[in-house]
């Protein structure tokens, strides 16, 4: 017969208490959040076609005016900006909707999604047109 209080499970099990697990530092919030941020990114591109090496997530930390910890999701588009410009807001909003998919509290966390486009520019894009341009596409 046991004595009272002891455990059938042995001290080195999993369920014991002493699992490597329970020795391992636990992520924080911010890793978990940073490595959704890019599990969700990698997915996107996946699932829409874009070759890997086009964007590069970068994830930035900032606090509020509440001293809360928010992120900041910078994507860094280095090839393909070209035939990525005209798509960037559906890429970005299906990027959002997957994040809040996988962590409906996202927008509690999530501070901003940026972009920068730091590849090989297309020579037809060198200039900026004429400033009629802009008023005339916006009359159009």
């Amino acid at each position: 017969m046991k004595p009272p209080g002891s455990s059938s499970v042995p001290p080195d099990s999993d369920f014991g208490g002493n699992s490597s697990a329970d020795k391992m530092p636990r992520q924080t919030d911010s890793q978990r959040r940073r490595a959704l941020a890019h599990v969700v990114l990698h997915e996107a591109m996946r699932r829409h076609g874009i070759p890997s090496d086009w964007i590069v997530g970068h994830i930035l930390f900032v606090q509020n005016a509440r001293g809360r910890e928010r992120l900041i999701v910078q994507f860094v588009v280095q090839k393909g900006d070209d035939q990525l410009v005209g798509h960037v807001q559906r890429f970005q909003a299906d990027f959002l909707r997957e994040l809040q998919r996988q962590d409906p509290r996202a927008r509690d966390w999530l501070e901003a999604v940026c972009w920068e486009f730091s590849g090989t520019r297309d020579p037809r894009w060198a200039t900026l047109p004429a400033p009629s341009f802009w008023t005339e596409a916006a009359a159009a």
